[in-house]
């Protein structure tokens, strides 16, 4: 959306009408069998004729500031390869630094990507480093590439009126454990400890921003039609993506959607709304309702918080979705540091 005052653009997503036009411009060779498109987490190339398997490809930055940004990086594009259905296995990584940085702070990030990759097995195949001019943080823009069985592929247009939606974890491990760090001190000046402080910023290790353990547990699940990563925008844009994939209405019983303890804390400290905010590290499923309890089951048994949040229903419009569940222009993290910035 406008910035006030001068016609440019606030930080966060581009306005999805926008995005919307750009990418409807694209014209796809015959090896592309998903391009790209708006709420869509990666693209899925025919790249063996004949073959049972597709190329995914998938590119996100980690642009906020954060110590762990070579962990950021590698969790955030696998999340979205494995939405699909998909494994990862191959990173590349394009580092852009700030002028003055140290060589072990280089080190540190690079550190960062080979161990994350390793955990998830998966090889860090290449990439661009470089110092750049103007930059006041570390830049990370990940690419990572996986391959699906073409049977399996999950996609956002698979969902039916009527799926059951489950979320795993609740709202909002990444933009909580971001705020942890990037605005301690006025967490501590609205009253939160260091101890819980601490334990917001811990979230980014338990239960951590990777949705692949549940995407595991969920694969082949019979009635599993789609899975969607939330991320800007926060569990409510992440609903309203997965409804307007197939021009669905929802129907969500907010209430029910899990807010993790320390994410309360840290969101009314700063007068944040938790379902607005970056929500990496929760799952949303779509499941036919006789599939639920099963789906349910697999995720308790790999030990998984996961809980039904309400429906899909048989048509979008204002009398299909449920007004409690706000919308958001932009993710409610990128709305508090510019607030952040403008006022300082």
């Amino acid at each position: 959306m406008p910035k006030s005052g001068d016609g440019g653009l606030r930080a966060g997503k581009l306005p999805p009408d926008l995005l919307a036009g750009l990418l409807a411009r694209l014209t796809p060779g015959p090896d592309v069998v998903i391009g790209g498109a708006v709420g869509l987490d990666a693209a899925v190339i025919d790249f063996a004729p004949g073959s049972d398997r597709y190329l995914l490809a998938k590119t996100d930055p980690i642009t906020f500031a954060t110590d762990r940004i070579g962990d950021y990086a590698i969790h955030v594009n696998a999340n979205d390869i494995v939405c699909m259905g998909g494994r990862p296995r191959w990173f590349l990584a394009t580092a852009l630094l700030p002028e003055g940085t140290a060589e072990a702070a280089v080190r540190g990030v690079f550190d960062q990507l080979e161990s994350a990759c390793h955990a998830i097995d998966v090889s860090l195949v290449g990439g661009h480093t470089e110092v750049t001019v103007g930059l006041d943080r570390p830049l990370v823009i990940g690419c990572m590439l996986g391959t699906v069985v073409s049977a399996e592929l999950l996609l956002p247009r698979n969902v039916r009126a009527g799926d059951d939606l489950l979320l795993t974890h609740g709202a909002a491990i990444e933009g909580t454990a971001v705020l942890a760090r990037e605005a301690a001190t006025a967490l501590r000046a609205a009253g939160l400890t260091d101890t819980e402080i601490a334990a917001a910023a811990e979230l980014l290790d338990a239960p951590g921003i990777s949705v692949l353990p549940a995407a595991r547990a969920l694969k082949g699940l019979e009635g599993l039609h789609a899975l969607h990563d939330p991320t800007e925008g926060g569990i409510a844009t992440a609903i309203r993506e997965t409804a307007t994939a197939t021009a669905s209405g929802f129907d969500i019983e907010v209430t029910r959607v899990p807010v993790l303890p320390e994410t309360a804390k840290v969101c009314a400290a700063l007068e944040l709304d938790p379902l607005g905010l970056l929500a990496s590290g929760a799952l949303l499923a779509a499941v036919d309702p006789g599939g639920t309890e099963a789906a349910l089951a697999r995720l308790t048994e790999a030990g998984i918080p996961a809980a039904r949040i309400g429906r899909l229903t048989s048509a979008a419009g204002p009398a299909s979705e449920d007004s409690a569940l706000p919308t958001f222009e932009r993710d409610e993290l990128a709305r508090y540091l510019e607030g952040r910035s403008d006022a300082g």
